[in-house]
């Protein structure tokens, strides 16, 4: 099992016997143990199944995200309330294919910035 110190995760005394399950990196083993001469009667090792994550992004970081985007939402509704910004006038004076170049760009920008942070080392 390498030099490394293994925990077990629960151990059993049965007729002399211990029966010890031990979490290893990939793997689970049952180990069997004389409980006189501390001798390895038998072991089992069977590889552990890990289900793939639901999500590429871990959720707290969607929540930062979800919750930088409302700020910015609310910041707008409460600048245009006040008259202190009017969105439609400024959307309106901006070219509709810079609008869609400048999403794209900011889109390859953000997936080149994940790509980056997740294959880098």
């Amino acid at each position: 099992m390498g030099k490394r110190i293994i925990t077990p995760k629960k151990a059993v005394l049965t007729n002399g016997v211990f029966i010890v399950d031990v979490e290893l990196k990939e793997a689970a083993a049952i180990v069997h143990i004389n409980r006189n001469t501390r001798e390895i009667v038998e072991f089992t090792i069977e590889p552990v199944v890990k289900e793939p994550k639901p999500l590429p992004i871990p959720p707290r970081r969607i929540l930062i995200l979800l919750g930088a985007v409302t700020a910015v939402v609310v910041l707008a509704m409460v600048l245009t309330f006040f008259k202190l910004w009017n969105v439609a006038y400024v959307l309106s004076q901006v070219n509709s294919d810079h609008l869609i170049i400048g999403v794209g760009v900011l889109g390859v920008a953000g997936i080149a910035f994940l790509l980056y942070r997740r294959f880098r080392g």
